[in-house]
């Protein structure tokens, strides 16, 4: 979700003793779960395999300065070699006269410097003041990380196909609580584009009769992806709102888990409340 941070106890949450299969979802991909029978007739989940790798997170790159030697440079003015990420334009140049500077300028060219925009600014200060949660993002990565073949979508039907797409649309970078809302629907687009059964997101869309409710653009972008996509099933949070349960066109169906537990249950199974009526 979006209002907490990542722990190394979430990477350590394990769906039962044998299966290995983790608690934790991988952020903008989906995985294959195989569904055994128990002995008691529910269902468990067994060995997971990842569709789509999560993309690699870019880290901003330093400044590339060609090294330089000192024929370079007028003598008695030759500053040290300049090797990447470690002198800057200015460190090789500082101290020079106008005209020793011309003379550098006549035998190199200096790689324009990029302005980063406020995103950037945001996304690498949120990195720098959260060293450890960064790590814990890598880990993140690894631990959906399979060299199992992709299966046949076709191939079994007691595999179940989970998509996943963490946070919340924003405009900037915050771990997995917030994720650029470019690079969020980017994301979302690619899931909803495999050949998924459940779509899990943490943010939520715009369900019929909450137009007055939730206000902005994210939402209804949210339910045109699931509707599109091959899911059946799309559980979200974010916000604890009514209907629990929504039921679609196209036999689909949205259940808000925001601080809820959903149990769904086969047709004329016996509840606390008595037999579950078939639909």
């Amino acid at each position: 979700g979006n209002h907490d941070l990542i722990s190394q106890e979430h990477l350590d949450m394990m769906n039962g003793t044998a299966s290995g299969v983790p608690c934790l979802l991988p952020h903008g991909s989906s995985i294959e779960v195989e569904v055994k029978k128990s002995r008691g007739g529910h269902a468990s989940a067994g060995k997971e395999t990842v569709l789509s790798p999560m993309d690699e997170v870019p880290e901003q790159s330093a400044l590339d300065l060609t090294e330089t030697t000192g024929e370079n440079y007028p003598e008695g003015k030759i500053p040290p070699p300049c090797t990447k990420a470690t002198h800057t334009k200015q460190q090789v140049l500082g101290g020079l006269t106008k005209e020793e500077r011309a003379a550098v300028y006549a035998t190199r060219t200096f790689p324009k410097h990029t302005k980063l925009s406020k995103r950037e600014r945001q996304d690498r200060q949120w990195r720098k003041q959260n060293e450890g949660q960064v790590r814990l993002l890598e880990k993140m990565k690894d631990l959906h990380q399979s060299p199992m073949p992709i299966k046949d979508p076709l191939a079994k039907e007691d595999i179940v196909r989970i998509g996943a797409v963490h946070g919340i649309p924003a405009s900037h970078n915050e771990g997995m609580r917030k994720i650029a809302r470019e690079e969020y629907f980017d994301s979302l687009k690619e899931v909803c584009s495999a050949p998924i059964d459940v779509l899990v997101t943490h943010s939520n869309p715009l369900l019929p009769g909450q137009e007055g409710k939730i206000k902005g653009e994210d939402a209804p972008r949210m339910l045109e992806y699931f509707m599109k996509s091959s899911a059946k099933l799309y559980v979200h949070g974010h916000v604890h709102s009514e209907p629990i349960v929504t039921v679609m066109g196209q036999g689909k169906i949205v259940v808000n888990s925001d601080c809820r537990v959903v149990a769904f249950m086969p047709n004329g199974t016996s509840s606390p409340n008595g037999p579950v009526p078939g639909t």
